[in-house]
């Protein structure tokens, strides 16, 4: 008998994310840092005899079981493998497109689950393939490492990770569409954030705060409570950087100390007892089995 092991799928964070230029296919030339934090989702997975998905938790009445994107994506490595059905329970703890990259986190710890259950070897080359058959954002939340994405996101390279450091997630419960964002997206980035060089926190998190959401703008006049969520964050709770992650609409404030981190949550949510507002660390090293 399978052991009923939860797999931890984690929120991706987009520390700048820079667009470059609109490509003829409509995809864009992206240059993005990200990471990952220890607040997500999490996925059982059991052998069974027909394809079944149960979606359980504060968002799971957002997600429609068939559509969903665990099963895209058993369908595409079905291509490729004979790796038959299972039963999948999903824990939706994020909110739905809430600019943290929830459903492509939750592919891609699909795909490693079913790695490692039938043992697959497969070839970085035709693994990346997959990956980004699934989606975009697939091959980062895949590795799970602090990296720089560019092209549309099929290039990633691994950066050295920040020191230990504290994250606050928050979202006015909104669901925000990637797709219409893009399409609004007039102005782009002339020139793209490197870092070369990096090796200590106070250095890399000066060139962070030098660079900028490029969807920032777009998203908060499309949404303006998306302002409101940066303001609040930005009002006398020492946060080293608030910005918003991807299309939006969660927005982030990074803290030096755990310290730091409870008192901005406590003041946060004693104000705004509407909105998901949740507290945690960037991670280095993800262990995605509990």
């Amino acid at each position: 008998m399978e052991s009923n092991l939860r797999y931890f799928s984690p929120a991706k964070i987009n520390l700048f994310l820079e667009v470059l230029s609109k490509r003829k296919d409509n995809y864009h030339e992206l240059n993005s840092l990200i990471c990952f934090c220890d607040v997500g989702d999490f996925i059982e997975v059991k052998r069974s005899n027909v394809l079944k998905i149960e979606v359980v938790g504060p968002f799971s009445k957002k997600l429609s079981p068939n559509e969903n994107i665990i099963i895209k994506t058993h369908k595409i490595i079905s291509k490729y493998f004979e790796i038959g059905n299972f039963n999948i329970r999903l824990f939706k703890n994020l909110p739905i497109s809430s600019g943290i990259g929830g459903g492509s986190s939750n592919a891609a710890t699909f795909f490693k689950i079913i790695e490692e259950k039938l043992n697959l070897n497969i070839e970085t080359n035709i693994k990346n393939k997959i990956l980004l058959e699934i989606g975009a954002d697939v091959p980062v939340c895949y590795y799970q490492k602090f990296s720089i994405i560019s092209g549309i996101g099929d290039k990633i390279e691994f950066v050295p990770p920040i020191e230990e450091s504290y994250i606050l997630l928050v979202n006015p419960l909104i669901e925000v569409s990637t797709k219409d964002i893009f399409s609004e997206l007039k102005v782009f980035s002339e020139k793209k954030t490197k870092l070369d060089e990096i090796n200590k926190k106070d250095i890399l998190l000066k060139k962070i705060i030098e660079s900028k959401n490029d969807l920032e703008k777009t998203a908060k006049l499309k949404h303006p409570v998306i302002s409101d969520v940066l303001d609040t964050l930005s009002k006398d709770l020492n946060a080293l950087l608030v910005r918003m992650s991807g299309s939006g609409a969660t927005c982030f404030g990074i803290f030096n100390s755990q310290l730091d981190l409870d008192n901005a949550y406590n003041k946060i949510i004693e104000i705004r007892k509407n909105w998901w507002i949740k507290k945690g660390k960037i991670l280095n090293n993800i262990k995605y089995v509990s």
